[in-house]
């Protein structure tokens, strides 16, 4: 089902006019989230957690097991929803960086306090890999457009990740996390997985 994007939502794609470079683009995106003000960011952040919370709370079953992110240059913040989703059962992993354009692959989440710094300075677990793909994974998205492309930092990473496991046939449920502010216009490439669904702090208005 295409996404149903209202004019209001369409007016708010300001951000870019017409269609620069990808790295352009995502210049001028993380430019604009480092600039946020503080008060500004916090009350995006406890709004954008309400909805991701609501989406696990509706969607997740117990005993899922959940990829999540530890957060970086001022993505929104989800570790709050950690204990959240093991309370109800879940098992919740992080990414894990292994070589340079390879797929990323997964491990428990143990605590804060069994975190070690891994590729690019991002806090990965230190327990043992996971040997299977996740129920749902939850992305960080620099920026998004309304067909659930997910634009990152340009490593590629999920994206080979996504294909590897459509090819290896494993059905993961997969959700964007962004700021509304970062909805716009670009064209997704032919390696492009689009995501099942984006939250933002207005609710899940990108969805199949």
């Amino acid at each position: 089902m295409n996404p149903r994007v209202s004019d209001d939502r369409k007016k708010r794609m300001s951000i870019v006019t017409i269609n620069p470079s990808r790295s352009e683009l995502r210049a001028r995106l993380l430019a604009a989230r480092a600039q946020l003000p503080a008060a500004k960011r916090a009350d995006l952040q406890t709004q954008l957690t309400a909805q991701l919370r609501q989406l696990m709370q509706a969607q997740i079953p117990a005993g899922a097991c959940v990829a999540m992110y530890m957060p970086i240059r001022h993505e929104p913040d989800v570790t709050q929803l950690f204990e959240f989703l093991r309370a109800h059962n879940c098992t919740v992993v992080l990414p894990v960086v292994i070589a340079p354009n390879a797929p990323l692959v997964f491990a428990p989440f143990e605590g804060m306090d069994a975190l070690q710094k891994g590729a690019y300075g991002v806090l990965e677990p230190t327990s043992a890999l996971i040997n299977t793909a996740p129920d749902w994974l939850i992305a960080p998205c620099v920026g998004f457009n309304p067909q659930r492309y997910r634009l990152g930092y340009g490593g590629g990473y999920y994206d080979r990740t996504l294909e590897q496991w459509r090819e290896q046939g494993h059905v993961v449920r997969t959700v964007g996390v962004a700021y509304e502010m970062f909805l716009c216009e670009f064209a997704a490439h032919a390696h492009d997985v689009a995501l099942d669904v984006v939250v933002t702090e207005q609710g899940l208005g990108y969805n199949r």
